[in-house]
């Protein structure tokens, strides 16, 4: 079943200079622009002379589509390309993620070659990346000590 997007809440907003769409309303009017143009396109006055009559009154924006897929993937996320400063911004993003692993890394390697771990691997938790120290060892490695376990072996 094709669901046709309901608009009426948003519609009018963009009417006001300034506003800005979401990007699940991107989604919609992007629906309902390709709606209105697979049905346009469809409705011949030969076989359907009624539809082909109403679709006069459809709104076909073939230059508002093709930018609105410029700017969103498959999924409506923002394309990294929709705008350099966007592009530079998750580059340096995607670059400090890299460094910290890279850190990370290295620091864990240090603390397995001076057997200062308790795990073979790193561990998440809290959503952050984390090394696994003996508690005997928690001071050798600059940083934050998240937690600590009551549990002695």
């Amino acid at each position: 079943m094709l669901n046709i997007p309901e608009i009426k809440n948003w519609i009018e907003s963009i009417k006001i200079q300034n506003s800005l769409l979401t990007a699940n309303q991107f989604e919609e009017l992007s629906k309902l622009l390709d709606i209105s143009e697979n049905v346009k396109s469809f409705c011949n006055a030969k076989d359907f002379p009624y539809w082909f009559n109403l679709t006069d009154t459809f709104f076909v924006w073939k230059k508002g589509q093709i930018e609105i897929r410029k700017l969103f993937n498959n999924e409506f996320q923002v394309r990294s390309s929709a705008s350099n400063k966007l592009n530079q911004i998750r580059k340096n993003i995607n670059a400090l993620q890299t460094e910290i692993q890279t850190r990370t890394n290295r620091i864990f390697s240090l603390a397995q070659s001076n057997n200062w771990v308790q795990e073979d691997q790193l561990v998440w938790k809290d959503e952050r990346l984390m090394i696994p120290l003996q508690s005997t060892h928690k001071r050798k490695i600059n940083g934050v000590i998240h937690s600590l376990s009551l549990i002695h072996i």
